[in-house]
């Protein structure tokens, strides 16, 4: 079996960085359990993961843009569950930001403390 070269996977990855990260997650997948096809031309029992991955890699035999994602998906914190709920309270809020909103509000607010402040007003002046 020829050997892989990195200029072999260069035409299907961006650049040397990308290259090494997915062919390290591809590898892992590998070492982890993942599917590998052994009757293929290109991989065969002996290979150990790395060389398998850039093989891989090489002839197309995975989707590198599928590993990239699985990739960033991984160091993500907040899964995207999280993050869509995140973005339905942040919907509910933005209706209080509304300003005609918040000048009724204000307004309201303000007709209630004037109301009080007549009561005890009257309160008092009917104590004296």
């Amino acid at each position: 079996m020829a050997r892989i070269t990195v200029e072999d996977c260069l035409s299907k990855v961006d650049n040397h960085f990308d290259l090494v990260i997915v062919a390290a997650k591809r590898a892992r997948q590998i070492s982890n359990g993942a599917f590998v096809d052994y009757d293929g031309e290109f991989v065969s029992k002996e290979d150990k993961a790395a060389i398998i991955a850039l093989r891989e890699i090489a002839h197309d035999l995975v989707s590198v843009d599928e590993l990239k994602e699985n990739v960033i998906k991984g160091y993500r914190k907040i899964s995207e569950i999280e993050e869509a709920n995140d973005f339905e309270e942040d919907i509910e809020f933005d209706s209080f930001d509304d300003p005609e909103m918040i000048s009724a509000n204000v307004e309201e607010e303000i007709k209630e403390d004037e109301l009080s402040i007549l009561d005890e007003i009257t309160e008092e002046a009917d104590k004296a």
